[in-house]
């Protein structure tokens, strides 16, 4: 099914030159964040304690997260817990505007751990519950990255998890703008990471 949210975009070239439409293709994706979701409940539980999942960020191209209002509800503080890897600094900020950075930011510096709290996410909204976005922004690098999912050495690596969204408590509580990632009890999240920008602009290019 597909999120309103982020309807179809048809862009216009001027040229076919490669430069001219992998620019434009980037620049559409980039703009689409990925998704953090909760788990399914435990036993008699209305929240979900710790899921979490790793990323890289390169300078320059921050990451961007967005978090259903479905799993703000009914919540008194969400958590996100970021935990450095000793490849450089990062900077995480959330909003519940979309396309605004947001004031509410922490610094995660070298191997430090930092929490991002949203206090009561749904208080002062009597209507409708807005969406929470995240983005994840590199201000320093080592040029240390050298792992295996490392795509290139200047990105940071991160390690995230967080606590106090909503869970789900059966499979009907799902709308079309919620996936979620099955098997491993322990972790149910579909992260869209971005690098899927860089894989669809390879594909394009080999069509030339």
């Amino acid at each position: 099914m597909i999120d309103p949210s982020y309807p179809d975009v048809a862009t216009a070239s001027p040229d076919s030159k490669v430069e001219t439409v992998v620019s434009k293709i980037i620049s559409s994706i980039s703009t689409v964040p990925g998704r953090i979701t909760g788990a399914y409940c435990d036993d008699g539980k209305n929240q979900d304690t710790r899921t979490g999942f790793e990323g890289y960020v390169t300078p320059g191209f921050p990451i961007n997260y967005r978090i259903h209002s479905l799993f703000l509800e009914n919540t008194e503080e969400v958590r996100l817990k970021f935990q450095g890897s000793g490849h450089g600094n990062l900077r995480t900020c959330v909003s519940r505007d979309q396309g605004s950075i947001g004031t509410n930011c922490i610094e995660v510096k070298d191997l430090e751990e930092a929490v991002l709290k949203i206090p009561s996410p749904c208080a002062g909204y009597p209507y409708q519950c807005p969406p929470a976005y995240l983005t994840v922004t590199v201000t320093r690098t080592l040029t240390r990255c050298a792992e295996d999912d490392c795509r290139y050495p200047d990105q940071v690596r991160f390690l995230m998890r967080h606590e106090g969204l909503r869970c789900f408590r059966s499979p009907d509580f799902t709308d079309s703008s919620t996936v979620v990632a099955s098997g491993n009890s322990n972790l149910y999240l579909y992260v869209a990471f971005q690098t899927l920008s860089l894989y669809v602009v390879s594909k394009i290019i080999g069509t030339f």
